[in-house]
């Protein structure tokens, strides 16, 4: 949904800062959790791996959240089931 509305709006460096740093989370998870499953390579950096894969995670909403490609959009209302809307 995002990079629906970031195409349409013709922002790709947001698009590709969004794929990327889905990437890099997305590996840096998993080599956490092969941390936390007993390999031996990983278990000594396996608590180092799951923070960097948090902190790459939030600075993506962080970013995003501030982001120019952010403006128009409100909040209807805890009653709305926390969703999201376009002014009208």
């Amino acid at each position: 949904m995002a990079t629906k509305r970031l195409d349409r709006e013709q922002r790709p460096g947001w698009i590709v800062y969004s794929i990327l740093t889905a990437g890099v989370f997305f590996v840096l998870f998993v080599l956490a959790g092969t941390g936390f499953s007993g390999y031996e390579d990983f278990v000594p950096i396996g608590g180092l791996l799951q923070r960097l894969s948090l902190t790459v995670g939030f600075a993506w909403a962080s970013t995003v959240r501030g982001s120019p490609a952010r403006r128009g959009w409100r909040w209807c209302g805890w009653w709305s089931r926390a969703t999201w809307s376009w002014p009208s």
